[in-house]
């Protein structure tokens, strides 16, 4: 499949094939051709999952991608090296002492998603994944969360596939509970016509799919009015996408009420996300690890912390709310390569960090500096040192995405890793705008086939399939028409 390339360079790589061929190319004005069935814009995974059924299908088919690598928010990228010097650990912890060379396999973190758990089985099935090296972790218990409490030891909330022992966990706090689980349970011509790279090269196509996002896609990728004498929005250096070129004989223009609707789109994050590598697991007061260090079933868990009551997720969103982060922020912590040793040096663990509420802007005007992510990331680790003693000792190496650094690296609006806001007024037959959630645009053969389209965020694929399939259909009429 095509989510198995890589290619390197720093201007950008594309991916595209004959009939029946994958190739990827890190130089993309050399390599490509001018023209195509389909060009995609971006290879993130919903990208990858359209250009694979269009590719199957025997269009020909180029994605086009502005990083070095592919996969857009689902990256896993070496963040932290594996060097003798990063790796020197405490003198109190052996395991990772080990590790001296200077080829000592680096740290891999999924940079901004975390969990694998909504991908549909259709496309597991018909991209033949499995063949192509997806392999699935499931985990279970799936879910732990300590408290902090004035006990010894304090309790905590394990949870997993195993119904008793989940209603065993439950009922430390609510025998109700427990019993409602068992219950719950038992119940069932304008036309697009391809893109402009930003050095000038033109790579035509039948079609153009985006996987950015809705507003990258209509507001900066699209001429708002085109004709002999379009009007560009272009991109900033530093987003550096390829623009969708849509000429026509006409002088036509996006409509306002959906040009409107896409300016009001909801894409404000609270999220900061920290990926960290540790020469330890935590070790956690209210489950204490083992003298030989092995993880135990809660280290395959999502580990929620600052979760003890409402009250202090209120209070961490009233924080960001008036621009300051949350000084104490909700934290779902995740240890990958307790499931996938190969993430991480022998011994040594890479962790993910879902941390929230931090804002976009800064009070004051105050700029996300290095001084000001640095004062974050100190924040929750001070958090997560008072449920597991020894977590900052252990840290190797940090990684720490704001929502603006969200927004700069991967093209997330607002740092949004959905493309915008999952509420009510923004899914199903609303997203992205009403009369336009069939992944069809208001330009002929333009689609969305990105998490802004329905049925929305998450590393499920199900925007690029339906995408594709629209597509597909509107090329069996065309050729019918014919």
């Amino acid at each position: 499949m095509l989510a198995g390339l890589r290619a390197g360079l720093g201007a950008g790589c594309a991916v595209h094939g004959q009939r029946g061929q994958r190739l990827a190319h890190s130089r993309t004005t050399e390599k490509l051709q001018r023209e195509y069935d389909a060009v995609v814009i971006g290879a993130g995974h919903n990208g990858l999952v359209a250009a694979a059924y269009l590719q199957q299908a025997g269009l020909r088919t180029a994605v086009l991608e502005k990083r070095h690598v592919l996969g857009g928010a689902a990256v896993t990228e070496e963040i932290v090296p594996g060097t003798p010097r990063a790796l020197h650990p405490p003198a109190h912890y052996l395991p990772c002492a080990r590790l001296t060379t200077p080829c000592s396999p680096g740290f891999k973190f999924s940079r901004a998603s975390y969990l694998l758990s909504l991908l549909r089985p259709q496309i597991y099935a018909e991209l033949e994944l499995q063949r192509h090296g997806l392999k699935v972790l499931p985990r279970d218990p799936y879910s732990f969360t300590p408290l902090l409490e004035d006990r010894s030891p304090p309790r905590s909330l394990l949870m997993g596939h195993n119904m008793a022992q989940t209603q065993q966990q439950i009922a430390q706090f609510s025998q109700k509970d427990a019993q409602a689980v068992c219950r719950v349970l038992l119940g069932t011509d304008g036309q697009a016509q391809g893109v402009v790279m930003q050095d000038g090269t033109e790579v035509r196509s039948k079609v153009v799919l985006s996987n950015a996002s809705p507003q990258l896609t209509f507001l900066e990728l699209t001429p708002q009015v085109w004709g002999h004498h379009s009007t560009w929005h272009r991109v900033t250096p530093q987003l550096g996408h390829p623009i969708t070129a849509v000429p026509s004989p006409s002088q036509e223009q996006l409509p306002e009420d959906f040009v409107r609707r896409i300016q009001q789109l909801d894409t404000r994050s609270p999220v900061t996300k920290i990926n960290v590598a540790v020469d330890r697991l935590p070790s956690f007061l209210a489950a204490p690890n083992t003298h030989d260090n092995q993880p135990l079933p809660h280290h395959c868990c999502s580990i929620h912390l600052n979760c003890e009551g409402t009250h202090l997720l209120h209070q961490a969103y009233t924080e960001a709310a008036q621009g300051h982060p949350s000084s104490r922020p909700m934290i779902e912590l995740c240890i990958p390569s307790v499931l996938d040793p190969g993430l991480a040096p022998p011994g040594c663990h890479v962790v993910s960090l879902f941390t929230q509420y931090t804002p976009y802007e800064l009070a004051g005007g105050q700029p996300w500096d290095e001084k000001a992510r640095n004062a974050y990331a100190d924040t929750v680790f001070d958090c997560i040192e008072a449920y597991a003693p020894g977590f900052k000792a252990s840290v190797i190496g940090r990684d720490i995405l704001t929502p603006p650094d969200l927004e700069r690296i991967f093209g997330l609006p607002g740092g949004n890793i959905f493309h915008g806001g999952m509420s009510l007024d923004q899914l199903y037959f609303t997203r992205p705008a009403p009369s336009y959630s069939t992944y069809q645009s208001p330009v002929p053969g333009l689609y969305l086939c990105g998490s802004g389209a329905h049925p929305g965020g998450g590393v499920m694929g199900a925007a690029g399939r339906n995408a594709a399939q629209v597509v597909l259909r509107d090329f069996r009429r065309l050729r019918w028409q014919r």
